[in-house]
């Protein structure tokens, strides 16, 4: 029983882990999150500065959240 569990819990982290991976924002999200304005972001994003956006279609950008997440993270751990 306690295998079972123990296998169900891994599934379930790595299902959650692909999700995290897999899930994309709009802008409005990324400057929500950043506090910073879009041209700042597209201007990081030139600079390389910041994580690019993927096209969804020709007319629709998002970006991978757990990349902005990672992104803030550096700029927290950065003060230390």
């Amino acid at each position: 029983m306690f295998t079972e569990n123990t296998s169900n819990n891994t599934i379930n982290e790595q299902t959650t882990k692909q999700n995290q991976e897999l899930r994309l924002i709009s802008l409005k999200d990324v400057v929500a999150r950043t506090a910073l304005s879009k041209s700042t972001i597209y201007q990081l994003i030139k600079d390389n500065a910041f994580p690019k956006s993927i096209n969804i279609t020709t007319r629709r950008v998002a970006w991978v959240a757990h990349e902005i997440d990672s992104w803030l993270s550096e700029r927290i751990n950065a003060r230390y």
